[in-house]
């Protein structure tokens, strides 16, 4: 099953209906991206990103704007590493790394998360020995890599789960490796031992993205490695349903962004931020609504 609708948009769009903030008017030139500690990052991503954790992320970047945290990307270890070892001919699994989790709030443009990753790819570079960036879209959840196309990212295609599942165990999900390597089996028999009450969906493929990442002469070495792999972008289709359903997963979202910050929807809006020059780009039609 695919969506039409990006999950991560409904989640912004009903937060911005419920009075969570509208985008700010400002330069990117006045934006600052650095590096957060994971415990920030977590606090975001928690809020504003629809599977609700963190995954296995290792390295984190905000984008700031006089102070306010507008969007987050997090970067992790590469969950399977065999194709892209094999295809660049890597001695190690930890020169590519997986941008694992990414999130912007409703006050954040609509330009920030794409600057953010062109920046934050440039910074991963700096400290880390990574030769690139992994990231994956998910069509189940309505992503096509818009933002990822927007950063130049090479399409390698979609992926071939060939059959895997992920698993929910104790009110959380696990792909298959975690399962393996936590529970020891991921046989049904012994995970009804854990868990009476487990289920299992199926993994379904996803867009694949690559970015090189460190000087212009091994960028340029990768690119060549992979040219026989690169596929033209994706496009979403022109006609698109005036309404979606919500998803039971951006329901549970939006209810958590409320129960974490006291019902209110704009937790890293500063209090004063119409005195510091901020101005929404629309002007909401109707008063903010109680969740």
């Amino acid at each position: 099953m695919t969506s039409t609708t990006c999950w991560q948009y409904l989640i912004k769009r009903e937060l911005r209906n419920r009075g969570g903030g509208y985008p700010l008017r400002i330069s990117p030139d006045l934006t600052e991206i650095r590096r957060i500690d994971l415990a920030t990052a977590g606090s975001f991503i928690l809020n504003y990103e629809w599977l609700g954790n963190m995954g296995r992320s290792k390295y984190a970047y905000g984008l700031y704007a006089r102070n306010e945290l507008l969007a987050v990307a997090c970067f992790g270890p590469l969950v399977s590493v065999t194709h892209f070892t094999s295809m660049l001919r890597l001695k190690s699994s930890g020169q590519i790394l997986q941008l694992c989790r990414g999130a912007s709030s409703p006050r954040a443009p609509k330009w920030a998360p794409s600057k953010l990753i062109g920046a934050a790819l440039r910074l991963l570079a700096r400290a880390t020995d990574a030769i690139g960036v992994v990231a994956y879209a998910d069509p189940h959840a309505g992503e096509l890599g818009t933002i990822y196309q927007a950063t130049n990212a090479i399409y390698l295609g979609m992926t071939n789960p060939g059959g895997s599942r992920r698993y929910y165990i104790h009110r959380h999900w696990y792909d298959p490796r975690r399962v393996q390597a936590k529970f020891g089996s991921r046989a049904a028999p012994h995970l009804r031992t854990i868990d009476p009450d487990f289920k299992s969906v199926p993994i379904f493929p996803k867009h694949r993205y690559f970015w090189p990442v460190g000087g212009s002469l091994r960028r340029r070495a990768l690119r060549r490695a992979i040219a026989h792999l690169v596929l033209p972008y994706p496009k979403r289709p022109k006609a698109l349903p005036l309404k979606a359903d919500m998803p039971t997963s951006v329901t549970k979202a939006i209810c958590r962004a409320a129960a974490n910050q006291n019902r209110h929807f704009a937790p890293h809006r500063p209090a004063a931020s119409t005195r510091l020059g901020y101005a929404p780009k629309f002007k909401p039609t109707h008063a903010q609504l109680a969740p």
